[in-house]
């Protein structure tokens, strides 16, 4: 664990030297400012803190944002306890027994006491002087060799770390005062394949030592990506000011970590990894230094046999299909990776990034060396193994993308597109297919959401049934269910068409006399709709065997448990074949048809790709 800590101080602090309390990095260790070109010097001219290379880069200065720093080292998890050593220990009991012993002797050889008898047993209790002497001295050089060389030793695949923590001292203003400190992580063990590197803070604030109840926020509480009054942030990139580069909250467990670096090229001792912590404080806040703990794990990748899938921060799931399985999709979630062994060079997968909502993809971290995403700006695109395996995480920024309800048919490219549905902020790639655009993964709405003209493809105000399982779903073809399962939406057709019970129960041979008709709406966003039987062409949507529309093999639910995954898809259409029966897509990880009898029950839960078209 190492320390982040920000001192908040009033103007007339800043000045170095004048204040004994006022940390003078002039005078540490005796280094006269402007000596060691590494080392930090305060000054009324700026603050300079030095890279990685060695180098300077000048930030802003004091006279502008009213910040100092002063440096401070620490090893990530180090107890320097004299007495939660081990060594201090047994040393401890060790000179123990040797005075006990040697007071026991003189005090059983020497009655009467005489100074005769002392003197007769002075080489005896020499000798045991001499080996507590020895002991002291071993105790202290092992103490002093543990003080400088223990480091974080966890789990077999856990890296040793060294964490070089800068404080911050900054002069709050009325409008915000802005600055930033640094760790400097060092991964001290040298990999053959590589590691990641993530932390997570203890808590989502810097709190005031004397004031618990005066704290400094994380960017989430503030605005977006932007360090808001009183409030921080982390990144990896050198900063500008609160707006550049694009600040993140840092995570507060340990199974939501951020990732700060993931490489599967070998790398050598002492690998260091700067990580920039801004700040934005103005003089609403209270005087005094905030602390908070930052937790660094570095991990290494002892498996490149393997192709692994992660969840960072701000997505919710990663979908891969693995063509090799027939389209079967895995899912990563947070604390849960997808993990291929051994896969086939030029396997093929389809990856789905599901950001949470109102996020969007920031970017993969992965090898370059090793397989290949098609894409990494969509969120679905193609992934083609390499000659080895390789980590891949997916992170996620605040932010959206075009609007899906306001999307113009001449914006959809072949090549896809990211959209945004308003509705719940849940975003999608789209691409063209002749003269439509579709859905390259399934729609995600939850139950219970109210769905209105404004949004939707609605004739009025609709609102989605509950989410959940119900054994009758076989037979009802009327009253509209849904249910999420293993991270798929499945619909059944009323619901999908956004229909009300239009029948007095839910009967096989009775069916639904009252639905005698296509739909004329359904769930999708405004301008989009279900396709017809006519629009889902096989030729288009699969071509020669590629699969372009990226269709993976999600199953289908029915009465109370999801049926066929792995093996088939389906997806439904608007259009309706029988009181009980609707046309639909079917997919089996080979071919692609459409379907309008047999299985094809409108009762049944089917996935829904909504299309636009002119």
């Amino acid at each position: 664990m190492s320390n982040l800590k920000i001192s908040l101080i009033k103007e007339e602090d800043t000045t170095p030297g004048t204040d004994e309390n006022q940390d003078n990095p002039s005078k540490e260790e005796g280094v006269t400012p402007g000596t060691d070109e590494n080392q930090d010097i305060s000054s009324e001219e700026g603050t300079t803190i030095p890279n990685t290379s060695g180098g300077q880069n000048t930030a802003p200065k004091v006279g502008d944002y009213g910040f100092t720093t002063s440096t401070s080292s620490q090893n990530d998890n180090i107890n320097n306890s004299f007495y939660h050593s081990p060594v201090a220990i047994t040393g401890i009991i060790t000179l123990f027994i040797i005075v006990a012993t040697a007071i026991t002797i003189v005090i059983k050889r020497s009655r009467p006491f005489s100074s005769f008898r002392l003197y007769s047993h002075k080489k005896t209790v020499a000798s045991l002087l001499g080996v507590a002497i020895i002991a002291i001295t071993a105790i202290t050089i092992n103490l002093h060799q543990e003080e400088n060389t223990q480091q974080v030793q966890a789990a077999s695949d856990s890296l040793a770390l060294s964490v070089d923590a800068h404080d911050l001292s900054i002069t709050p203003t009325r409008d915000g005062a802005f600055g930033y400190t640094y760790h400097d992580v060092t991964v001290t063990n040298s990999t053959n394949y590589g590691y990641s590197l993530s932390a997570y803070a203890t808590s989502a604030n810097l709190i005031n030592e004397k004031d618990q109840g005066s704290i400094i926020q994380d960017t989430q509480a503030g605005s977006s990506s932007i360090l808001a009054p009183n409030t921080w942030g982390v990144s990896t990139t050198l900063p500008a000011n609160q707006s550049s580069p694009v600040w993140s909250a840092m995570p507060t467990t340990s199974t939501t970590a951020k990732t700060l670096k993931n490489t599967n090229s070998a790398t050598t001792a002492n690998d260091t990894t700067r990580v920039y912590y801004g700040i934005n404080v103005n003089t609403d806040l209270a005087y005094g230094d905030y602390t908070n703990t930052i937790n660094y794990t570095a991990v290494s990748n002892v498996a490149l046999t393997d192709l692994t899938f992660r969840v960072g921060e701000g997505i919710e799931t990663i979908i891969v299909a693995d063509s090799s399985e027939n389209y079967k999709p895995f899912y990563a979630t947070g604390g849960n990776d997808v993990i291929f062994t051994n896969p086939t060079q030029g396997t093929k997968y389809i990856v789905t990034v599901v950001p949470k909502a109102n996020y969007k993809l920031n970017n993969w971290s992965k090898a370059t060396s090793a397989g290949n995403l098609a894409d990494e700006t969509l969120l679905t695109t193609t992934y083609t193994a390499g000659n080895i395996g390789e980590t891949l995480i997916a992170t996620g920024t605040t932010g959206s993308y075009a609007s899906m309800q306001n999307f113009n048919l001449t914006s959809c490219t072949a090549n896809g597109n990211n959209v945004t549905d308003v509705r719940n902020g849940k975003s999608y790639t789209v691409a063209k297919f002749g003269n439509y655009c579709y859905m390259l993964s399934n729609l995600r709405l939850d139950g219970n959401t109210q769905l209105t003209t404004a949004t939707s493809n609605v004739a009025t105000t609709y609102t989605l049934p509950s989410d959940a399982a119900n054994s009758g779903w076989v037979k009802d073809f009327c009253q509209p269910h849904m249910i999420t399962n293993d991270n798929e939406y499945f619909y059944n057709w009323p619901a999908a068409t956004a229909r009300n019970n239009n029948t007095s129960g839910p009967d096989q041979s009775i069916g639904c006399q009252n639905d005698t008709s296509n739909s004329v709406g359904d769930i999708c966003p405004a301008n989009w709709s279900l396709p017809t039987y006519e629009d889902l062409d096989p030729r288009t949507l699969y071509g020669d065997g590629s699969n372009p529309s990226m269709l993976t093999t999600t199953g289908y639910f029915t009465a109370s448990s999801q049926m066929l995954l792995g093996s088939y898809g389906h997806w439904w259409s608007s259009s309706r074949y029988s009181d009980v029966l609707a046309s639909a897509l079917n997919f089996n990880g080979s071919d692609i048809t459409r379907i309008d009898s047999g299985i094809a029950g409108k009762g049944h839960g089917y996935s829904v790709r909504c299309m636009h078209s002119n």
